[in-house]
């Protein structure tokens, strides 16, 4: 059944990037990640509502998500003509692929048994229970990425395809950044073979269901979407940055570090821009000095708050 979960998902998540594409004009090769980025924002809503006030069920997410994308089906139909089959093809082809590499694997390291995999198992409990328990054991780290990989074993756990949704939002990640310009086929391989082995290699990246590959992820995206905005000078419709940002506090206790170093960056092209516009030297000395401050203070504040 959860593998029936994970191409149930896969319709969701063509239905609503897609959607995004046509009806707001966002990069198809980015409407995956921000997809991704809105189903985790709405699911730990859900979640805090059922937790909070006993209302909208928390095990019914995925079915509602699949209630709209049917409502969503309906004006993709129409507008059958204006969607980008050959990008949506090498999507679907890829997510495929490595759900059948991910389906056979199980938990290898400490923080998987002991954290990150019983953080799933506790959402099968009732209501009462899961209070208690979430408040004695997983408060270490924000609930988004366990309510979202709840949505792929919802039925029974399974630690193959909870790694496995894990994996989607990398793949996500990769097109977000990474197609950005045409690129030919082999192009495109090379570099998912090699965006493969450095997280495999360097992190637990695609055999885990550790959050740190999924924050490296979200913050190199910030910073590419943050970078082009000034470098395009798109400032207007475009508000994927901040579900990102929003999104990304939801992953893991560090990523507040990341989430400032994001408006620092921010703040500093904004500033390098209007420099350039307006040659206000006074405004860049502004800026040069709260960035020194910056630098000096956030790691100490940073690492406080992570200890706590």
């Amino acid at each position: 059944m959860n593998y029936l979960l994970s191409f149930i998902f896969l319709f969701i998540l063509i239905s609503y990037s897609n959607f995004l594409n046509l009806k707001f004009k966002v990069k198809l090769n980015e409407t995956f990640f921000i997809s991704l980025c809105l189903i985790i924002l709405v699911s730990y809503l859900f979640f805090k509502l059922e937790l909070n006030y006993n209302i909208i069920g928390f095990e019914k997410t995925l079915f509602i998500f699949l209630f709209f994308s049917f409502i969503i089906f309906i004006y993709l139909i129409k507008n059958f003509q204006k969607i980008n089959f050959f990008l949506n093809a090498e999507f679907i082809f890829i997510y495929i692929i490595i759900f059948f590499l991910s389906i056979d694997r199980y938990y290898l390291d400490q923080d998987e048994f002991t954290y990150w995999g019983p953080a799933i198992k506790a959402l099968f409990l009732n209501q009462d229970t899961y209070y208690h328990f979430f408040q004695e054991k997983f408060t270490h780290h924000p609930p988004g990425l366990s309510i979202f990989r709840y949505l792929f074993v919802g039925f029974n756990f399974d630690e193959g395809i909870s790694i496995f949704s894990n994996n989607i939002i990398l793949i996500s990640g990769f097109f977000f950044l990474f197609y950005k310009r045409l690129l030919t086929f082999f192009e495109k391989f090379i570099l998912f073979i090699i965006y493969f082995l450095l997280f495999n290699n360097l992190s637990f990246g695609f055999i885990s269901i550790y959050s740190d590959p999924i924050l490296a992820v979200f913050y190199a995206c910030l910073i590419n979407k943050i970078f082009f905005i000034f470098n395009d000078k798109n400032f207007n419709k475009d508000f994927s940055v901040i579900i990102i940002l929003f999104t990304i506090l939801l992953i893991n206790r560090s990523a507040i570090i990341y989430f400032l170093f994001s408006l620092y960056f921010f703040a500093g092209l904004y500033f390098i821009d209007n420099y350039k516009k307006k040659k206000q030297k006074f405004i860049f000395q502004i800026f040069t000095y709260i960035s020194i401050r910056i630098f000096c203070y956030l790691p100490i504040l940073s690492a406080n708050f992570i200890i706590r």
